[in-house]
């Protein structure tokens, strides 16, 4: 019987010599649509824009309450806008970089909850 060092050992080593797990093209797909959606332009499951009557809405509306919901006392949408306006585009890409986390993550989450309920 191993001692539970040697037992501890014998997993350590089990884990770090484990083949990867095999790509399936998942993160590759996913990385692409979202990258379609972060352009403006539809995914394949997910529709960029979506109309009023459809089941689910489309990556803009979702997006946009993702923003809304990021945005906190200093108003960055707001700055983002202004500094547009004004034509300091520079100031605006440095404001809505603060946005991106969210974009990719509900870009993300729609087309996964999209390709699971096609699975379904």
């Amino acid at each position: 019987m191993l001692s539970s060092s040697a037992a501890l050992q014998a997993a350590q080593f089990k884990w770090d010599n484990a083949l990867p797990a095999e790509d399936d093209g998942r993160c590759a797909y996913l990385e692409a649509q979202v990258g379609l959606l972060l352009a403006g332009q539809d995914a394949e499951l997910v529709p960029f824009c979506a109309p009023r009557s459809a089941a689910r809405p489309g990556y803009a509306a979702t997006a946009m309450e993702s923003v809304l919901d990021a945005d906190d006392d200093s108003y960055p949408l707001l700055q983002v806008l202004l500094a547009a306006l004004r034509g300091d585009h520079a100031a605006a890409q440095k404001l809505a970089e603060r946005f991106e986390p969210q974009l990719i993550s509900t870009a993300t989450t729609l087309i996964e909850r999209a390709l699971e309920a096609r699975r379904a």
